[in-house]
């Protein structure tokens, strides 16, 4: 089938996961109309429709199901034979494609990124940002190599711890219960009975960290006052520093030399695991290893220091 290229079983993944011709044609940097034509001749040589138009938003038909799941198998048989090849060759460039979560930018890229460019300068480092989900899903279906992420239990990814956070409540350091000094080893017990009723500022629903602190609040039975609803832990950071509310941080945010807010522990330990994410069974490519490695060095010294990565 002259069709069945890899060009076309990409345009027919992005139909599938956009469920639009147009929005599809956008990200691929092509007209709508020769999209429409490329995919319209591959169902012709299939012999039946991969999508129901008449559906809106696009749905599969039973047979473009089967298709999907095909033509992501011979894209990852594609990716592993590169991968291989390039291995075999000692090749130091080539493409990496990380996914990460926006909580988890600023505080991992930058120490990371500067160490690997150094030993493969030759390598285009590609980064993707996505929810936890969203970030499982593009490991599985391929659009990243690695991700760093929380992988849930998902029985069809591996994974390589790299940090795993307390979760904290940080207070203003003016609130009548802060506490001025810390210690990293005996944080003090939040009593969330005595804060019930204080403003709180709460993390997207798509990011995990929302749905520990959802969990937080009702294990302590409280119904959160929420004046602020972020996509950035750094950003509800930030303002509980200026006396703005309360919100939950990860502990690897927290400078306790020049501690920027006051921070407590709960009764019982809530914890965020930050893992490198890959396809179970996948080949990990010499330039891979070498990420993860880096990956791993950095959040070990990130943990032993606590570095200051947020000046307020």
């Amino acid at each position: 089938m002259p069709h069945l290229n890899t060009k076309n079983l990409i345009y027919v993944l992005t139909v599938a996961e956009e469920r639009s011709f147009s929005n599809a044609a956008k990200k691929l940097y092509l007209s709508q109309p020769s999209l429409s034509q490329s995919i319209s001749a591959i169902e012709r040589e299939l012999g039946t429709p991969i999508f129901d138009r008449s559906t809106i938003p696009l749905s599969l038909t039973y047979a473009g199901e089967k298709f999907i799941k095909a033509a992501s198998e011979i894209l990852s048989i594609e990716r592993r034979l590169k991968r291989e090849v390039e291995d075999i060759l000692d090749s130091k460039s080539g493409r990496l494609v990380i996914g990460i979560s926006s909580l988890r930018c600023t505080d991992i890229i930058p120490i990371v990124f500067p160490i690997f460019q150094k030993q493969y300068p030759s390598v285009e480092l590609v980064l993707k940002e996505g929810s936890n989900e969203k970030l499982m899903e593009m490991v599985l279906t391929g659009k990243v190599d690695l991700a760093l992420a929380n992988p849930i239990n998902n029985p069809e990814l591996d994974s390589i711890p790299l940090i795993l956070d307390r979760v904290l409540l940080a207070m203003y350091r003016e609130h009548p219960l802060a506490q001025q000094t810390l210690d990293r080893h005996n944080l003090p017990i939040i009593d969330m009975q005595a804060i019930k009723d204080e403003p709180f500022i709460i993390i997207s629903p798509e990011h995990h960290v929302r749905k520990i602190a959802d969990k937080i609040f009702s294990d302590h039975n409280v119904t959160p006052r929420v004046i602020l609803e972020t996509s950035s832990i750094e950003l509800a950071h930030r303002l509980v520093t200026q006396g703005m509310a309360l919100t939950m941080v990860l502990e690897s945010m927290v400078n306790y030399q020049q501690p920027a807010a006051s921070y407590f522990r709960f009764k019982n330990e809530y914890t965020h695991s930050l893992n490198i994410c890959y396809r179970k069974n996948d080949y990990l490519s010499k330039i891979m290893l070498n990420f993860i490695n880096i990956a791993k060095e950095a959040t070990k010294q990130m943990d032993n220091c606590k570095c200051d990565l947020f000046q307020y």
